[in-house]
Order: structure tokens, then sequence, then C-alpha cells
């Protein structure tokens, strides 16, 4: 299931709730997940993921996924700011609904908030837990589907059998 990340939320133990912007659906990273659960607690707002997991039924909300596996596709590294007086270098502060913003002590204005990159602690891939469930295929076996010539299949498993149909005939012969 895709995430773009409206929120996330820490609970007492340490188990991360991520809410996605479409609340349809919360997912849950427990605490002894390790690895996947310091990875849920780095993730920040607008950024999107693709979690692999179990769906269980809530009482509060319709589903709750269970984390096993999580893919960072995207990381929102920009952060929006109220902006800095070019003059004296302080915070300005808001000079009302869409007014902009003005520095109390120098009375300039600025007319919106800046944007600032931040460096993320995570990078773009693909994450999870080292104690998955035996169902769940380990990251470092191949994930993707082979291409499969069926042609090719056949005639191998073809060739097999005329070659084992062959030993038998031999061995048949010669006693």
């Amino acid at each position: 299931m895709k995430i773009k990340i409206n929120s996330i939320r820490i609970m007492k133990g340490g188990h991360v709730l991520i809410e996605g912007s479409d609340n349809e659906m919360l997912v849950i990273v427990y605490r002894e997940s390790r690895e996947l659960n310091s990875l849920a607690k780095e993730l920040k707002r607008g950024d999107l993921i693709h979690v692999s997991g179990a769906i269980k039924p809530s009482f509060n909300n319709s589903k709750i996924l269970e984390a096993e596996r999580i893919e960072v596709l995207y990381l929102n590294d920009q952060i929006n700011e109220i902006p800095l007086c070019p003059i004296c270098k302080r915070r300005m502060e808001s000079a009302g609904k869409d007014k902009g913003y003005r520095c109390k002590r120098c009375r300039t204005f600025a007319n919106s908030k800046t944007t600032r990159s931040i460096s993320r602690n995570i990078t773009l891939g693909l994450y999870q837990s080292p104690l998955y469930r035996h169902l769940t295929k380990p990251i470092y076996l191949n994930l993707s589907k082979p291409e499969i010539n069926e042609e090719e299949l056949i005639n191998n498993i073809l060739s097999k059998m005329i070659k084992r149909q062959d030993r038998y005939v031999s061995t048949m012969v010669s006693s």
C-alpha cells in the first residue's frame, strides 16, 4: 500500500503510528521490529512510502496495517519556516492572515515563508526488520519476478525427460 505521510505518533512503549493523507488506514510499526521502528521514527510529513504487512481489524479505525516491510519512495527534505529579518537576523512574526511577516525591531516585511533543505538520516530504499516472519521473503532474495521464456522452459524439461528415458532404456538393454 502506498502512503503519503500526514502524521507520525510515537506511542508509550515505543510503537509508531503512521497516518496517511487519505486517512483510510493506520500503519503501526511495533517497537520490537528494531530497524523498521527506527526508520518509522525518522519519517516526516510529506514522505511517500510503500508498506507491506498484515491488515488487522480495529475497534477505533476501520483497519490497521502491521508493517513488516517499508520501501521509502520519496523523502520530503524541504521545510517551510518563518523568515529571518535581513537586518537584525531575528525571526519575524506574522503580520496577520495573508499579510506576510514583519520584524518588530526593524519594521521590515516579507511576503511569505522561506524554504530550507534539511538533512535526513534515512535514504530511499527498502527496509525490513531482521525479525521477519517465516512467510515474509527476506530482502536479500531477489524480489522482482524473473522473466520466464516458456518455450525455453518446456524444451529444457523435455530434454531432461528424454535423457532420463535414454538412460533407463540403456540400463534395460545392458542387463
